[in-house]
């Protein structure tokens, strides 16, 4: 099985062994930033090249701007939470879910949005070749007052 999540990558790393940490720490300890290059290049290679294939540049870009967006090249030594939970033997895997629930959650008023759009193309035992489609669009309730169209669909 060669197949590796980011999850996995985490795990990987020496996080473990960093004294009182910065986000900017951990992901310097998990990407090993290669001389020269910094650690968003460093980051947006590896993940084309490890995980979404050598045509994937953009997504590879995106998904930096991602890392970038939930703080995870932060430098601020107001991350007591990243030592709190690393010293708590919380792996770098759990860590990194924590701060996405934390950057991720809604405020009073959100909501969701799912969008699921299907395409299958059938060929009977006939040859007669047809296409089907099912498309669900589903509203969530703002928050806090109901549930999520996540929950509510899944």
């Amino acid at each position: 099985d060669n197949e590796k999540s980011i999850g996995d990558w985490l795990e990987g790393s020496d996080a473990k062994t960093l004294a009182n940490p910065t986000w900017a720490d951990l992901m310097t300890a998990v990407v090993q930033p290669i001389e020269g290059m910094g650690i968003r290049r460093t980051l947006r290679e590896r993940l084309e090249l490890e995980f979404f294939g050598s045509d994937s540049r953009n997504i590879a870009f995106k998904s930096v701007e991602a890392f970038d967006f939930l703080g995870l090249f932060g430098s601020d030594k107001k991350s007591d939470s990243l030592v709190d939970a690393l010293a708590a033997g919380k792996t770098a895997r759990g860590v990194l879910c924590d701060r996405l629930e934390e950057r991720l959650s809604y405020n009073d008023g959100e909501s969701d949005m799912v969008l699921l759009h299907h395409e299958f193309h059938m060929e009977s035992p006939e040859g007669k070749k047809r296409r089907v489609t099912s498309t669900l669009q589903a509203t969530g309730e703002p928050y806090p007052a109901g549930p999520s169209a996540m929950a509510t669909t899944v």
